[in-house]
């Protein structure tokens, strides 16, 4: 998977952007959205380990379409969203902010690794 690391930047990258939003993310809220709510250091941070995920998902997409997987790309994306809406649905955690933040980073790290599985399956054989 070297080539997946060197295209979606790496882990250093997704560092970077984590801990600048643990820094930044409450404030720069705050600047750009006067509507007085209160967005959490962590929460934020939950939505940017998500968008990490979700860039790679979307590399690996990338990869299984470029193999003619378009079947088991669509599988994934498929079980990865309904175990969200699963996840929305159930009132696991009371706070549907956290709810979401806390599903959509779990759900982006599922669709990763089912493409991921996708990729290294297609690979092997």
């Amino acid at each position: 998977m070297n080539e997946f690391v060197a295209l979606n930047g790496g882990p250093p990258l997704s560092v970077a952007i984590i801990v600048k939003t643990l820094v930044l993310g409450p404030w720069a809220m705050d600047v750009l959205f006067d509507d007085g709510a209160t967005y959490g250091r962590w929460g934020l941070a939950l939505v940017g380990v998500g968008m990490g995920l979700h860039l790679a998902a979307g590399t690996l997409n990338q990869a299984a379409l470029a193999r003619d997987d378009a079947l088991r790309a669509a599988v994934a994306w498929f079980i990865a969203a309904a175990v969200f809406v699963a996840w929305m649905v159930a009132p696991v955690i009371d706070d549907e902010l956290l709810r979401t933040e806390v599903g959509y980073a779990g759900a982006a790290g599922l669709l990763c690794a089912l493409l991921a599985v996708v990729y290294s399956a297609r690979r092997e054989g």
